[in-house]
């Protein structure tokens, strides 16, 4: 669990004060709507008051800020409780000192079989200490006829909020931002392209988030990758490009991360 938490941290998904044992998931204050909702938006100030950590607190209005930024007339904000919280002082969370990513030198991961064009998720080898591990697609059950509840439709579940779509999202946005251009909203096309890019496409979310980072280190593609669905739509594209320049990566998550890193010390 140190060790995930650790790669968490490493990556600004997760914020972490020992001192007071509690942590923040950075992005869900962006993601949640509560800022939509005037009520849940006085109870999240009066939440935020709770918190002990003044490092949390900070990286809390940081966001905070952020989501303003992005979503002005969000009926929360007039709120005097919600007002009053940005005059507690802001903090980055990427400008906090965070752990060594564990898992910074690579993953015990080999590379899977490549079909029609299209990926298959990786899979634990003997050498990782997991063993051999087979991930056949779980089968839906069929429907009881003596159950009462109605079956979730595929709407729903397509339309359900799910963390690791949001957290594709926001790491695309913050990038784009990053770059000097205005943050993109985050749509529902943006939400059902990463949704397929998981479930249809097989892809990782280490792959997805991988090859999201390299392509905004890259001075072609991140011109070009400014949305989810354009990411989707490139994304073997890219693979292929990836494939040129490193062929010998262990793993396709791995060679995203790599060669992102390589462009970033200026190896491009």
């Amino acid at each position: 669990m140190e060790t995930l938490t650790d790669c968490l941290q490493a990556r600004h998904f997760l914020v972490v004060d020992e001192e007071t044992e509690e942590c923040l998931v950075r992005s869900w204050v962006r993601w949640d709507g509560l800022m939509r909702q005037p009520r849940l938006a006085v109870s999240f100030a009066n939440a935020y008051a709770a918190v002990g950590s003044n490092t949390l607190r900070g990286v809390v209005i940081h966001e905070m800020e952020k989501l303003r930024k992005r979503e002005p007339d969000a009926g929360g904000w007039a709120k005097p409780q919600v007002q009053a919280m940005f005059d507690q002082p802001s903090i980055d969370a990427k400008s906090l000192p965070v752990p060594q990513d564990p898992f910074g030198s690579g993953f015990a991961f080999t590379l899977g079989s490549v079909s029609s064009g299209v990926s298959e998720a990786f899979r634990p080898n003997a050498s990782s200490g997991l063993g051999s591990v087979s991930l056949p697609p779980t089968p839906s059950p069929a429907p009881s006829p003596s159950s009462s509840t109605p079956a979730t439709s595929a709407i729903e579940l397509a339309e359900a909020p799910r963390a690791d779509v949001a957290r594709i999202c926001e790491h695309l946005a913050d990038l784009i931002e990053d770059n000097g251009s205005k943050r993109p909203t985050i749509t529902a096309k943006w939400r059902d392209a990463a949704r397929l890019m998981l479930d249809r496409d097989g892809l990782s979310e280490t792959e997805v988030l991988g090859a999201i980072t390299w392509s905004q280190q890259n001075e072609f593609w991140k011109a070009n990758i400014l949305s989810l669905p354009k990411l989707r739509e490139k994304y073997d594209q890219m693979r292929l490009q990836a494939q040129r320049e490193q062929p010998q990566r262990q793993s396709r998550a791995q060679g995203w991360l790599d060669l992102a890193r390589d462009l970033e010390a200026g190896g491009q």
